[in-house]
């Protein structure tokens, strides 16, 4: 997978164009604190802040630049 700039002439256009996209990534990771810091060092915004969830793991929500 990924996850670029547009190319219009191609057709490719982003979330961002399109007011925003029903398509969710969920990553499972050894370290969510590590890259969460990275994704959000690489210019992500936070949707929901990474967490303790009920069910044990950190979970959180971020849009990378491209709105995705």
């Amino acid at each position: 997978m990924k996850v670029a700039s547009e190319f219009p002439a191609a057709g490719i256009v982003s979330p961002l164009a399109i007011g925003r996209t029903a398509t969710v990534l969920q990553l499972e990771v050894s370290d969510a604190r590590a890259v969460w810091a990275c994704a959000l060092a690489a210019g992500a915004t936070v949707c929901h802040e990474l967490a303790e969830q009920f069910w044990g793991e950190l979970h959180g929500q971020i849009v990378d630049p491209f709105g995705h």
